[in-house]
């Protein structure tokens, strides 16, 4: 029996043309960065620490750019989130954050160091003292009246808080305006003043 050939298709051999539909690729949307073309401006100020003190302060006003409210904070060299206005000398990066969370970084502003007065006063007829804060190295205090003439002079112990309760040398306590020196091993020098009252 002769069979014609030519009306044999072959499986693998059908019309791919009828047999498949060319696969269609989804649209991804394109986002944006909401941040790429917001720019974040401040004008940063300082003031620096009293000596021996954490009273630092960085000023960030003129904020401009994004979107309010703005978030300002402040972190050490640490990496440790800190409270303004209690900063000691060091190194330091503000953040800047609008309402959209785009960011601006000041980095490595610096606190300086300055001496501010010290004024202490204490009434030790009612039994009150002065409380000498600790320091790391061994001191000397010293005391004189307004004319400049030293009435008192004590060692600091090291890591310790010392005390005067306003007794000169002669054993007496004398109600009056007092200047204080204080000299430690490190080269260190604080000065202001002490009051006694009654």
């Amino acid at each position: 029996m002769y069979i014609d050939s030519s009306l044999v298709v072959k499986k693998n051999e059908t019309n791919s043309s009828t047999s498949q539909t060319p696969a269609v690729k989804p649209i991804v949307p394109v986002v944006s960065d909401p941040c790429s073309n917001v720019s974040i401006q401040a004008t940063i100020k300082t003031t620096p620490s009293c000596s021996h003190e954490t009273t630092g302060t960085i000023l960030v006003s003129n904020i401009q750019g994004g979107r309010k409210p703005y978030t300002v904070s402040i972190v050490n060299s640490h990496e440790e989130f800190v409270a303004n206005g209690t900063l000691q000398i060091g190194v330091y990066n503000v953040y800047i954050m609008d309402a959209n969370t785009c960011e601006k970084i000041y980095s490595n502003i610096e606190i300086g160091e300055k001496d501010c007065p010290i004024n202490y006063s204490f009434n030790p007829f009612i039994g009150e003292k002065w409380s000498i804060e600790s320091y790391r190295v061994e001191g000397q205090l010293e005391i004189y009246n307004k004319g400049g003439v030293l009435q008192y002079k004590e060692t600091l112990d090291a890591n310790h808080m010392n005390e005067w309760t306003g007794i000169g040398y002669n054993n007496q306590i004398i109600p009056g305006y007092y200047i204080f020196v204080i000299k430690y091993r490190d080269g260190t020098v604080r000065r202001g003043s002490v009051t006694i009252v009654q």
